[in-house]
């Protein structure tokens, strides 16, 4: 198991990003949370141009992120929006050895044709060698726990994972130091209770609407309210966990995830409250 931990302020968010970007800091940083937490931002504040590489990985190929691994190779890199690489099979294989933190210096490989280790840089043809050793330190940003446990479950225990899990109003107080529209400031602030998963995004989606006269309280309103109506989490467990179809703990905890917005370990602490035979017994009784 990797060694975790749950934080909910910004200042220990940034403590921690502090501590991979130091010099010969945490070798291995794994950072999940909901979009819209402002992780990235938190990261961003802190790079050092020389020092620290970040990357969107989102819509990078896998030579596209080989050719970026190899060019800093001896910074620290963090590699933010990694869902989509995950999923991917050849950026995945590439991300599995940059991780591979047992060692300082390690080697990533191409696993493609040779013929696509050349590209122009201007009018010159710049050569990629098809294997380099990477010494980079690797911070790692993700808003889905169970792509990471499910693609990238080997490596988890090599680093540290961190949740991070601010309250509403952690990130109300966080958006008031910088946020300079006093009436969605305001607006927001008086419907906390309201709004089940906040995020940043709504302060700068509801400006956008608002510079174009648009109802932006409206908007706001339905967002919140969408689905309020939804089962407990507990509920939801337990038609989880007594579904046919599941046939996986990867398959009920994925489902879970989905239908209730939590994370993946949420999941299995339920597991751990409520053990299978019992409720499966409770259920044939009734």
């Amino acid at each position: 198991m990797p060694i975790s931990h749950t934080i909910k302020t910004f200042a220990a968010l940034t403590k921690y990003v502090a501590a991979f970007m130091m010099t010969n800091g945490l070798r291995l940083l794994f950072i999940v949370g909901d979009p819209g937490g402002s992780k990235s931002w938190t990261i961003k504040k802190q790079i050092k141009a020389g020092k620290h590489k970040y990357l969107k990985t989102a819509r990078l190929t896998s030579f596209q992120l080989y050719k970026l691994m190899y060019e800093y190779r001896d910074q620290a890199i963090i590699l933010d929006d990694v869902e989509d690489a995950l999923k991917r099979d050849d950026t995945r294989k590439l991300l599995m050895q940059a991780c591979e933190t047992d060692d300082k210096a390690r080697k990533v490989g191409w696993l493609g044709t040779e013929s696509r280790l050349t590209y122009k840089q201007g009018k010159k043809t710049v050569q990629v060698p098809k294997e380099f050793k990477i010494s980079s330190r690797v911070c790692l940003v993700c808003n889905d726990w169970a792509i990471l446990t499910s693609k990238f479950g080997a490596l988890l225990d090599r680093g540290i994972v961190i949740f991070f899990e601010p309250s509403s109003e952690e990130i109300h107080n966080y958006v008031s130091g910088w946020f300079t529209d006093k009436e969605i400031l305001d607006f927001i602030g008086e419907n906390l209770a309201k709004i089940s998963t906040h995020s940043i995004r709504f302060y700068v989606n509801a400006l956008d609407l608002k510079k174009h006269n648009l109802d932006w309280k409206a908007a706001l309103t339905e967002s919140w309210s969408t689905d309020r109506a939804q089962p407990s989490a507990e509920e939801v467990f337990k038609q989880v966990i007594l579904n046919p179809q599941l046939a996986s703990d990867i398959d009920r905890a994925a489902e879970f995830e989905r239908l209730t917005g939590l994370k993946r370990r949420s999941f299995f602490n339920y597991k751990k409250r409520h053990k299978e035979e019992p409720v499966a017994q409770k259920a044939t009784a009734t």
